[in-house]
């Protein structure tokens, strides 16, 4: 949900030139602000089936600024508005990551886990734009966002193999996204306490995940709001931003990538996006 509520922001900040050849709706915006941890679900609740492709270490690694270059030259051939919005979608869930993930890790408690601790967030987030993740159904709010469309395939797919040397098909996704609309729509509320989940608890933790991390629940750390603007530490540097401060970082920077990627597309300028993503000269774009 925080990602959804961000990239709305993101999309409500773009240049109306741009904003007004985009079409979308909530279920749109949910389904393209979550993509990037779509790849995560392809195994969940199958005990014997692994992700032999491991896309998501790759969404989550370094690998993932040549992979959204790659995306951004695709685009180019393209000319389609749709994936352009795709495009902007997986940027800022990235960017978002970047700043919310060192923020979580260096003020979140040792009584909970990280997951838990995002889950708190999501709470908080969604319940002061009106949503009550606890209460109300993910799936029936957006009950079209779980859907791989083609146009989003044939943005990704040479890309995929160009920055991953994958060729991930078609129905990965697909499946993926099965296994995503499953999880929010029976186990995102749930407790512990219920039989269902404690009979898949070991095949959770067989890939890592605790299944106490998974439901959401309404009270929340009120230590990872930061408002009385605590100083902590992340790598050798010393910050006291609080969380509505970090995702005005993280708006003004996806707004940056933003604004280099439609220079290099929509005028022929890629020294912006070169800087951003460290791109000498001699590669082509």
């Amino acid at each position: 949900m925080i990602h959804y509520y961000f990239f709305k922001n993101v999309i409500t900040n773009l240049d109306n030139e741009i904003l007004e050849k985009l079409e979308f709706d909530d279920n749109l915006v949910f389904n393209l602000a979550n993509f990037n941890n779509t790849p995560s679900f392809y195994s969940l609740f199958h005990i014997t089936r692994n992700d032999k492709y491991k896309i998501q270490n790759y969404f989550d690694g370094m690998e993932f600024n040549s992979f959204i270059v790659e995306c951004m030259i695709n685009l180019q051939k393209n000319n389609n508005y749709k994936q352009l919005l795709f495009l902007y979608a997986m940027v800022t869930h990235r960017t978002l990551n970047d700043y919310l993930y060192p923020y979580v890790n260096a003020l979140k408690s040792s009584d909970y886990s990280f997951t838990t601790a995002i889950n708190m967030l999501d709470f908080y987030d969604a319940k002061r734009n009106g949503f009550d993740v606890t209460k109300d159904s993910i799936v029936k709010e957006f009950h079209d966002s779980f859907v791989y469309y083609d146009y989003m395939d044939e943005l990704i797919r040479y890309p995929m193999v160009k920055a991953f040397k994958l060729m991930s098909s078609e129905s990965y996704f697909k499946r993926c996204y099965r296994k995503k609309k499953t999880f929010y729509k029976k186990y995102a509320k749930v407790k512990y306490r219920m039989v269902l989940l404690k009979l898949w608890s070991l095949f959770f933790r067989k890939h890592g995940i605790i299944p106490t991390d998974f439901p959401y629940r309404k009270k929340i750390d009120t230590k990872l709001l930061n408002v009385k603007k605590d100083h902590y530490k992340i790598g050798e540097r010393e910050y006291c931003d609080s969380l509505d401060e970090i995702l005005k970082n993280a708006l003004k920077d996806s707004l940056t990538i933003i604004s280099a990627i439609n220079s290099y597309l929509f005028d022929n300028n890629d020294q912006k996006i070169r800087k951003i993503y460290n791109i000498p000269e001699e590669k082509k774009l």
